[in-house]
């Protein structure tokens, strides 16, 4: 499912000539940039729980506003379950990213 979120590519280099001013400090071989990729998967991860949070408070804002029969969606029990299992979902994703962040 990630490689379908962004548009992905190849990109081949045969002798490349990288001026040592160019070159990352104190690191060797992959370990640099896989390592600044590790970091940046931290970065989606809260960016998605964020997303997240966002589209529970609008479909909650919609369920408050949207009145059918003369009540508001909200007042129907399957609707709140409907709410209420979305934050749990995003609250244990939160939860659980923030053991790997620490």
């Amino acid at each position: 499912m990630s490689l379908r979120t962004s548009v992905t590519g190849e990109i081949v280099m045969d002798e490349v000539f990288v001026p040592d001013e160019n070159e990352l400090p104190n690191v060797s071989g992959l370990k640099g940039p896989f390592g600044c990729l590790n970091r940046a998967r931290f970065g989606i991860a809260w960016g998605t729980l964020g997303a997240a949070e966002f589209c529970w408070m609008q479909a909650r804002q919609y369920t408050l506003d949207r009145l059918q029969f003369g009540r508001p969606l909200a007042a129907n029990q399957l609707i709140q379950k409907k709410l209420a299992d979305m934050k749990t979902e995003i609250t244990l994703g939160l939860r659980e990213f923030c053991k790997w962040d620490a």
